[in-house]
């Protein structure tokens, strides 16, 4: 028999696809990042969302409705794993295969030099307790997951109301004699498995849930990606007034204790206002603009620049001069730039380094005193990542430190210097 697919999963397939074939044109010159066609989230769209609508019915055919489930998850799994290493091989995509590699840096002690920057850095770290404190405080936190409580519950609650009506269904069936014909609507379509579609009212709140559950394990592993976890919290808890959730409680009782909770959250709202605004200053790096000033009298407008990700982007930015590498460091040829121009923190030989940036085509190259002695952990320090990613080295002295001592190795010229840069002309 063949079996058709309903046209509400039809209808939801064409315009997944179509969502996805206008998203590509405009993403690419805005964003101009490979990454995103071969991400997992791309790839877990694309098609095996749309290869487990279609084969529904087919799926419900199933017995058992945790076997169901399984198989779903199984097969999205798979063909999201599959689809991701399948696009990034034929595109020959290099760009998020870091991420891979963060992971596994932050659960064992297998470090290389791009996951060493990423994880010395604060924000990549695991999330403080401080940041969950702050959220507790305001009752954020606890509102937050009371409505992710209420929703699991009520979930569950439907998936064994749903068990116990097929089994109870099932063994009607069975006790009458029928002749197990699926009863079909005017249309052809299986009548019980559309009453099953709609026997899930639950569906769009759990979406909500697990992608708040997914934000959270984001949050806690990568402290920055709690911009993600913060924002979609607030949107949880406005479920707290829902009828659907919260019935069982009247709505002027559960109106005045959403008042009440408001009023509490106040108070550490407030006290958090008052300390932001209360932080005041200004940026001032006399340093920096020294260099920049510099930089815009004494070079030409095409001079090309090399130096640590942070500067060059103040050096293109306000000195509008062409740059090598700067901190998108999400791109795979800015990686492989980044790395290269690091090797003024390295130990190795003078003439490797300017053989190096003369073939990236490198005019001046910036030395950063800070970038040379400072650590902000154990194996965070520039002589630490490079003892371990060039081990060759390891007992000749740092070319920075040379530098900033006073012994410039040639073919380099010193043409800048000041009490934090150093800027050397590649001859």
């Amino acid at each position: 028999e063949n079996v058709t697919p309903p046209r509400s999963s039809t209808f939801t397939v064409a315009v997944h696809v179509l969502c996805n074939i206008f998203s590509r044109p405009w993403q690419a010159p805005v964003a101009s990042r490979t990454d995103d066609m071969s991400c997992f989230s791309r790839s877990c769209l694309c098609y095996p969302l749309q290869i487990i609508l279609l084969s529904q019915p087919m799926l419900q055919k199933l017995r058992y409705f945790v076997v169901i489930v399984l198989v779903q998850v199984v097969t999205l799994v798979l063909l999201t794993v599959a689809i991701k290493m399948a696009v990034a091989f034929v595109g020959n995509i290099e760009d998020d295969a870091h991420i891979g590699n963060l992971l596994k840096a932050k659960f064992f002690t297998e470090r290389d030099f791009h996951t060493s920057l990423y994880l010395c850095a604060k924000e990549f770290d695991f999330i403080e307790p401080s940041s969950v404190m702050l959220i507790t405080k305001t009752l954020l936190l606890p509102c937050g997951l009371l409505v992710v409580l209420v929703v699991i519950i009520k979930v569950l609650m439907s998936v064994w109301d749903e068990i116990w009506q097929r089994s109870s269904s099932s063994s009607s069936s069975s006790s009458s004699g029928g002749d197990g014909e699926e009863t079909k609507d005017a249309n052809g379509q299986d009548a019980d498995s559309e009453g099953r579609d709609a026997a899930k009212p639950y569906a769009e709140l759990l979406y909500h849930v697990l992608q708040n559950l997914a934000f959270m394990a984001m949050a806690i592993m990568i402290m920055r990606l709690k911009l993600f976890y913060t924002p979609h919290l607030c949107v949880l808890v406005g479920l707290l007034m829902s009828d659907k959730l919260f019935g069982l409680i009247q709505r002027h009782i559960r109106l005045v204790l959403v008042v009440v909770v408001a009023c509490c959250m106040t108070f550490q709202g407030y006290a958090n206002l008052q300390k932001e605004w209360g932080t005041i200053g200004e940026f001032n790096d006399p340093a920096q603009e020294e260099l920049v000033q510099w930089i815009q009298a004494k070079t030409s407008s095409n001079a090309v620049f090399a130096g640590s990700m942070p500067c060059m982007a103040g050096v293109k930015l306000n000195a509008y001069r062409p740059i090598v590498n700067h901190p998108h460091y999400e791109d795979v040829d800015i990686r492989r730039r980044t790395l290269k121009v690091y090797q003024i923190y390295s130990r190795k030989p003078a003439k490797e380094i300017h053989r190096t940036l003369s073939g990236m085509k490198v005019n001046y190259v910036i030395l950063e005193n800070g970038w040379c002695v400072r650590s902000s952990g154990p194996g965070c320090s520039m002589g630490e990542m490079w003892d371990a990613e060039d081990p060759v080295n390891i007992d000749q002295p740092m070319f920075c430190t040379e530098a900033f001592n006073g012994y410039v190795p040639e073919p380099f010229d010193v043409v800048f210097r000041n009490n934090v840069y150093q800027v050397l002309k590649v001859s």
